[in-house]
């Protein structure tokens, strides 16, 4: 090579080596140049504006959530465009004189155009997508108007629900979106533990003859003050605000405590304590204002004559972030809960009931482990999932023993352990029970919640899912389809055999003897309950479709379970929340998915006695959940070692609007003990021969066989103190920092 040549060879390297660098900085610069903004493919809307809201509208045999418009009314709502071809979904349907509906856009420079005048749909849920013509980054409003009518101008009314945004929307970058968790930074209770006093006895703590909560108490007459420490930003304080009448048989009146932090008031927590309610507690959050020096914290009560007021927990949480585990493929395991409110184990196929419609569960149930004898420490929906949230008892963490007790925001629920781990977290509940403001939600990163069924809870899930699926996930859904009213659908219940159980028929007939009564009675329990649960199996099906067309479902840990049963005047009663027997607390519980098998091949069906909290367990342990907290309950075969002498105790307590029952139930082998505490009663019943439980054997005729049973009771009940004792110890409800 010539001199000449190797010059021109060395001028092309650095020429090269030039463009290669330029590129690079252009590479560089768009990166850090493109919109700092959360990029969501599947973004749902609310209104930015007072829009009346319909909770749970039926249409066409459907049920949702939903805005109604009348004829000039707009729902506009705030839009960060997430990425290109920006597409927006809603479903809407004509309540009265057929509106239009015109789909607007107002830019921020002031300019508003109309992009599609649609005609509403009548008889049923319409969907509409509407091309939107925006640029990704942009910021604008986009507004639904609801046009005069087609017939007798000014009458027109409009519903609306399911407004989404739709896009190209590119992924979003973990390292800069991480999961955002709160920890907690300071008990502001801590130093004041010598002023705390014992409000009235609630049920629970006149039972062991002990004193009622302990609460710092605030005077009408003098403000409270509670130090505060610098916090920076983001720094949030929670209150839970416990009130108890003081004297029967008065006038109760509404009050108010008024936080402030300084000079500036934070907010109010209003405290209304209706009759007969004696007792209730009230959780409130509040963002601190960011400060570098140290503040107060003020709280003034105002007008609560009658009622002790005080505080039971008072903290501050800070942020905390962690990064957001990416979903790969070759390890990643997501975990679905599915809790489906007044599901009864016989009523499934796979359980052994031949009238059954329930496909989807039944090939759950085939391709991973059934649990045939699990039962929930009571019998309605807030201290069953506080449980299976927890892993405690009713008893240790109080929700649902009395009226109006919240969760302690200090419980580490799975929610909590997920988020801690990096995990990304959603709630989807129709429940009408299990809400934010039941504490229930702790952890929770997304949260919808609303009347809707089965399928649109699903829908919801399955747009959360498009941006969910590149991270690895933990979602609960909650749903309450099997509890009455019923709402039967004609896909449900075609082809089915529409004639109610004669045996229902007859158990029913003394409530109501006029003609044709037992027989409508029998066929909401009988016929109409099951079209509903076959409606939570089709969404399931749905739901899990949805999951093999993304390569998910082999990845993900899926387990179904009931919050409790419905009894059909087995022991003389309806519904839920009256007893303590097994068509209310004998549940079913399916699990399939990564790390479930690999013991015996599938299906598998464990027939070992266990406890909702041990489901808790089971999802920590297969789901990678695990965290250092509160819990009781053990990995049950056939993960964990059997116990068969197990005893399981329930628990159900007087709570207003919900039940008058106080009983305690225990259960060891064949044996079930249930104690009546209003009546001072005690019943024992042997299930291996009596599985209705429907002959007590403290009650017979023989005086051998009764002091047989005897001792037998006597032993339960003495297992009950000792478990009793250990769960009050357990309380979450006592100041101990949240362990991570």
């Amino acid at each position: 090579m010539t001199r000449a040549e190797r010059a021109a060879y060395f001028a092309a390297l650095r020429l090269a080596a030039v463009v290669v660098a330029v590129l690079a900085a252009a590479v560089w610069l768009l990166i850090e140049g493109a919109p700092d903004f959360h990029v969501a493919r599947v973004l749902a809307l609310t209104p930015a504006n007072e829009v009346d809201r319909s909770p749970g509208l039926m249409a066409g045999g459907v049920r949702r959530d939903a805005w109604v418009l009348a004829a000039g009314e707009t729902a506009r709502f705030h839009v960060t465009v997430p990425g290109d071809e920006a597409v927006l979904r809603f479903r809407e349907f004509a309540l009265r004189a057929y509106p239009d509906v015109s789909v607007r856009v107002l830019r921020e420079d002031g300019e508003r155009s109309e992009v599609a005048s649609l005609t509403s749909t009548e008889g049923g849920w319409g969907v509409h997508r509407v091309p939107l013509g925006v640029d990704a980054g942009e910021q604008l409003d986009v507004e639904l108007v609801a046009l005069d009518g087609r017939s007798r101008p000014g009458f027109a009314t409009l519903a609306l629900s399911d407004v989404v945004l739709e896009s190209d929307g590119r992924a979003v970058d973990e390292s800069q979106h991480p999961v955002l968790g709160r920890v907690l930074r300071d008990d502001l209770l801590a130093s004041l533990a010598l002023e705390m006093t014992a409000a009235p006895r609630t049920v629970e703590s006149a039972r062991v003859d002990a004193p009622g909560p302990g609460v710092l108490p605030l005077d009408e007459h003098a403000a409270r003050s509670l130090d505060l420490e610098a916090y920076g930003p983001d720094a949030r304080v929670h209150l839970v605000v416990h009130a108890a009448q003081i004297a029967p048989d008065t006038p109760v009146h509404a009050g108010t405590v008024r936080v402030s932090q300084g000079e500036v008031l934070l907010g109010a927590v209003p405290v209304v304590l209706r009759p007969p309610r004696t007792e209730q507690e009230w959780l409130a959050e509040f963002d601190l204002g960011p400060s570098d020096e140290p503040s107060t914290l003020r709280l003034e009560l105002l007008g609560t004559e009658n009622l002790q007021v005080g505080l039971r927990e008072a903290y501050v949480t800070v942020p905390d972030s962690h990064v957001r585990r990416p979903f790969d493929p070759d390890t990643s395991v997501n975990v679905l809960l599915v809790v489906v409110e007044g599901l009864r184990a016989d009523r499934l196929g796979c359980y052994g009931d031949e009238r059954a419609r329930t496909p989807v569960l039944d090939g759950l149930a085939r391709r991973g482990v059934r649990y045939t004898d699990l039962v929930t420490p009571s019998s309605w929906t807030l201290p069953n999932v506080a449980s299976l949230f927890t892993g405690v008892s009713p008893v240790a963490h109080g929700v649902g023993l009395d009226d109006g007790r919240v969760l302690s925001p200090r419980a580490v629920t799975l929610a909590r352990s997920a988020s801690w781990s990096g995990v990304t977290t959603a709630c989807f509940a129709s429940s009408a029970t299990v809400t934010p403001e039941s504490g229930l939600l702790l952890g929770m990163e997304t949260v919808r919640s609303g009347s809707s069924g089965a399928p649109e809870i699903v829908e919801a899930f399955d747009d959360w899912l498009v941006d969910a699926a590149q991270f690895e996930w933990f979602a609960t859904l909650v749903l309450d389809d099997p509890l009455p009213p019923h709402e039967t659908f004609v896909v449900d219940v075609e082809g089915r055999d529409l004639d109610p159980d004669p045996a229902l028929v007859e158990r029913l007939r003394p409530l109501d003897p006029r003609p044709g009564a037992a027989e409508t009675m029998a066929f909401e329990m009988g016929p109409s309950y099951e079209g509903e649960v076959t409606r939570v199996d089709r969404a399931l099906g749905a739901l899990f479709d949805s999951l093999a067309a993304r390569d998910l479902l082999d990845h993900t840990l899926v387990c179904v379970v009931g919050a409790y049963g419905l009894e059909t005047y087995e022991h003389g009663g309806l519904l839920a929340g009256r007893t303590l027997f097994d068509e209310v607390v004998r549940v079913p519980l399916i699990l399939a998915g990564p790390r479930v098998l690999g013991v015996d091949p599938p299906p598998v069906v464990e027939r070992e006695p266990i406890e909702l909290v041990d489901v808790t367990a089971l999802l920590a342990e297969l789901g990678r959940l695990s965290t250092s907290g509160v819990r009781s309950g053990r990995v049950p075969p056939p993960y964990g070692p059997r116990e068969p002498g197990t005893t399981r105790h329930g628990i159900l307590r007087p709570v207003t609007d919900v039940t008058r029952s106080d009983l305690e139930s225990s259960r060891r082998g064949q044996w079930l003990r249930i104690h009546d505490r209003l009546s001072d009663t005690v019943s024992l019943f042997d299930l291996s021969v009596d599985p209705g439980a429907q002959v007590d054997l403290l009650a017979g005729d023989d005086p051998v066989a009764v002091a047989q049973a005897a001792a037998v009771s006597g032993g339960l009940a003495s297992a009950f103190e000792s478990w009793y004792l250990d769960e009050l110890s357990r309380s979450l409800s006592r100041p101990v920092p949240v362990g991570r």
